[in-house]
């Protein structure tokens, strides 16, 4: 158990808050949520299927930090564990695809303050398919230099 000072205003987690108070702090008690084996397989299985975060979170009543924290944490041995597997692939043809997204809001609407920091507006999602296997061995993701 880790104790942790935060202001009122700082943690929304007001429920477990103790009434005494220190110097216009409060002890806060976290709890580190730790999900089990099975229960992290389904939440990484479920993002590999393309759901998203909070539709995870709806359908296993899982708290969106915890699943984003997951993601983050498995993120670079997926990217490391890929760099080692997909290594002289047996493809005859790779297919090309684009995707448009936005992150933050839609190009057109994004603040001055935040067009200049990377991660806000129209974002392009560039992948690589095997045709046979429908394996992704690679993908880009960045803004569309072309328009």
């Amino acid at each position: 158990m880790s104790v942790i000072y935060h202001t009122l205003e700082q943690s929304s987690h007001k429920k477990y808050h103790d009434s005494r108070n220190y110097n216009s702090s409060v002890l806060f008690m976290s709890f580190m949520n730790k999900l089990t084996t099975a229960k992290r397989a389904e939440v990484i299985g479920l993002l590999c299927e393309g759901m998203s975060m909070r539709a995870i979170c709806r359908a296993t009543g899982d708290v969106r930090q915890t699943t984003s924290d997951l993601l983050e944490n498995y993120s670079q041995p997926a990217s490391d564990c890929q760099a080692r597997v997909f290594v002289n692939l047996p493809s005859k043809m790779i297919e090309c695809d684009e995707v448009s997204s936005f992150c933050y809001s839609k190009q057109k609407n994004v603040t001055e303050d935040k067009k200049v920091e990377l991660g806000f507006g129209d974002v392009w999602t560039w992948t690589a398919i095997d045709a046979d296997s429908k394996l992704v061995p690679t993908w880009l993701v960045g803004p569309n230099a072309g328009r």
